[in-house]
């Protein structure tokens, strides 16, 4: 049996998703302001990036649970500027609510995860949650391997995989 991570990861790579990741340093930025403004800009520029693809759309949706005020803020400010007001719509969100919602909580975990360690920054969560992961996933390997496979089915039966 697969853990609800490994089915959530499998599907996950299957999603017709595509996404931008930004990362910031507070301390490289002018405090507050200059990270609210960096945040801003740099999603007014993928919009303006992808501005054909986005103008395919009768509407756009925003899906944001508006965790944080300053993405909240930055978000709303750089839609307002690079998109017809007209088109946009905002939907506040619980990640729960919806998978996309919750792939998008897994990729920034996963994008800020992989920069912390490959700046040798990560945490002891980071680490005993990753380790965690690859003890589970040897320990299904290996009692997968120990597993004798199911005689073959005859007749109308039809065997499900779980």
């Amino acid at each position: 049996m697969s853990s609800p991570f490994s089915l959530f990861f499998l599907t996950l790579q299957h999603l017709p998703i595509t996404y931008q990741s930004f990362l910031y340093r507070r301390s490289e930025l002018a405090g507050a302001d200059g990270l609210a403004a960096r945040m801003k800009q740099d999603i007014v520029n993928l919009l303006f990036d992808e501005l054909e693809y986005f103008q395919s759309f009768d509407k756009v949706k925003v899906y944001y649970d508006d965790g944080q005020n300053m993405v909240a803020s930055a978000l709303h400010a750089a839609v307002e500027y690079a998109l017809s007001k007209e088109s946009v719509l905002y939907r506040k969100t619980k990640s729960s609510d919806f998978l996309l919602s919750q792939t998008a909580d897994m990729i920034c975990t996963f994008e800020l995860t992989a920069c912390k360690f490959h700046n040798h920054e990560s945490t002891s969560t980071d680490e005993r949650e990753l380790l965690q992961e690859q003890l589970h996933e040897s320990r299904q390997k290996e009692a997968s391997s120990q597993v004798k496979p199911p005689p073959p089915v005859t007749g109308s039966r039809k065997a499900c995989g779980g």
